[in-house]
């Protein structure tokens, strides 16, 4: 709870270059864990955004993400 209540304190984005520089196990894992999820995520949209593109619609709501995207 104290370094939590100190951070407000820190300058904008100084946990995250902290986080991103820290060596320490946990926090590399958390990195590749953070890295893996975006490759799947963007797996995931890609491919919905193929399905919608060839006609196949569903009623999920990385369907309705996706039809944001393309309209943008």
């Amino acid at each position: 709870m104290f370094v939590s209540d100190v951070a407000q304190y820190f300058p904008y984005g100084i946990i995250t270059w902290l986080f991103e520089k820290d060596k320490k196990p946990g926090s590399v894992k958390i990195r590749e864990n953070r890295e893996q999820a975006h490759v799947v995520a963007r797996a995931l949209i890609d491919a919905k955004r193929e399905n919608m593109r060839n006609g196949d619609q569903g009623k999920d709501v990385l369907s309705l993400l996706s039809k944001c995207q393309i309209e943008e």
